[in-house]
């Protein structure tokens, strides 16, 4: 299907519903005011701003963690959104279930993530955030939060539909938590009904070189911080966690300064792909070798033309995805940016809720809680609703 681009031409869901294109909106899709660096501006300065309002409203991430066991030991946590699992729940058992899948360096406070889940929360959704591995809980085995962590995903699906029989199920991803959610579409649940993915890298080894050259390079540090911390602090602990089964060493781990260098020396070897084998690993990954499988739900991609962190072969690969998925590829936005206006609201939660409303089953929205945050209108964000508990990119 063609990509849409951000002022170009009126489509149309699966389900018939329109989609608007960031022109047509309400709050209107804006290029930040500056020229210079505007890529990387796009992808800082909204969570800079958040920042500074984090702390004036707790019940932004007013959310239920549980630890949920995987098949190999290793935990996951759900979060979920202002629903407790008691007598009390306001939702029926059967309403729509909005699974979020955050990136690399993110959690369930991420500010994508806090902003979806006050946006499936209006709609009378159950929004569960799903920290990966080593996330929220100490690690104790080798794999890593990755891209190759779509059986996790599977597994979470599967509980979530033991537990809410009925409930038809979204599962959407940020970064590195798009790769996850695309490669589990190829043969999801029948309970899954519909997918996002936004600012993914369809291409994934591009993106590790991205990290390595240029400005791209100043996030190298928090990513690579968030995937070697879990498993020194499991080495520092004395667990014995499976590591040099796999040819990784506690040294190995602490010398690595590229993200190329540690995907394939730390990461790769992990899931059974030793250095020597890491093309077969990046192969693995990147969609252009498995897009056509995704032909099961109908799924949305969002990227930006200047996301510092995609290639343009990114880009160009969104017009050869299947009739089923909808593609937008803004002019600008940067990396999980996509904010409109000052102040700033992103305008990737406004065309997720409507996707998601167009493609979910709505079960009844629940009575609002007076908040803070509360919107005039379901597709427009207000301030507080972006807002992050803790700032990770």
């Amino acid at each position: 299907m063609e990509s849409l681009i951000a002022n170009g031409a009126k489509h149309f869901f699966a389900s018939g519903k329109h989609l608007k294109s960031p022109l047509e909106m309400k709050t209107p899709f804006r290029l930040l005011p500056v020229k210079k660096a505007r890529a990387h501006l796009e992808t800082i300065v909204p969570v800079i701003f958040h920042n500074k309002r984090v702390g004036k409203n707790p019940n932004l991430t007013r959310f239920h963690r549980f630890p949920f066991q995987l098949s190999d030991g290793e935990y996951n946590s759900l979060c979920y959104f202002r629903t407790p699992l008691t007598d009390a729940d306001p939702l029926p058992v059967d309403a729509p279930v909005v699974l979020l899948i955050h990136g690399l360096s993110g959690d369930s406070t991420s500010q994508y993530m806090i902003a979806s889940m006050h946006m499936a929360h209006r709609h009378g959704w159950r929004a569960i955030g799903v920290d990966g591995r080593g996330v929220s809980t100490p690690q104790t085995r080798a794999k890593s939060f990755s891209a190759m962590c779509d059986a996790d995903l599977k597994e979470v699906v599967e509980h979530v539909v033991e537990k809410f029989p009925g409930a038809p199920i979204a599962v959407c991803g940020w970064s590195l938590g798009g790769v996850i959610v695309l490669r589990y579409l190829r043969d999801p649940h029948p309970a899954v009904k519909v997918g996002v993915a936004t600012s993914t890298p369809l291409e994934l080894e591009k993106t590790v070189d991205a990290l390595d050259n240029g400005l791209s390079k100043m996030y190298r540090g928090g990513m690579l911080d968030a995937a070697r911390g879990p498993l020194l602090d499991a080495v520092e602990h004395g667990e014995n966690i499976g590591l040099e089964e796999c040819g990784v060493t506690p040294d190995i781990i602490r010398k690595c300064v590229g993200a190329r260098e540690f995907v394939e020396e730390v990461i790769a070897p992990t899931f059974g792909y030793p250095r020597s084998r890491a093309h077969e690993y990046y192969r693995e990954l990147n969609a252009r070798h498995w897009k056509d499988e995704l032909v099961h739900v109908p799924l949305l991609i969002m990227q930006a033309a200047n996301d510092p962190l995609l290639s343009k072969s990114d880009h160009q690969l969104l017009g050869s995805f299947p009739v089923n998925v909808q593609t937008i590829l803004f002019p600008s936005g940067g990396h999980l940016g996509f904010w409109s206006g000052w102040p700033p609201k992103n305008i990737s939660i406004q065309l997720l809720s409507m996707f998601l409303e167009a493609n979910l089953e709505r079960s009844g929205v629940v009575e609002e809680e007076k908040m803070a945050d509360d919107m005039a209108d379901d597709t427009e964000l207000d301030d507080e609703a972006a807002l992050v508990a803790k700032s990770r990119i």
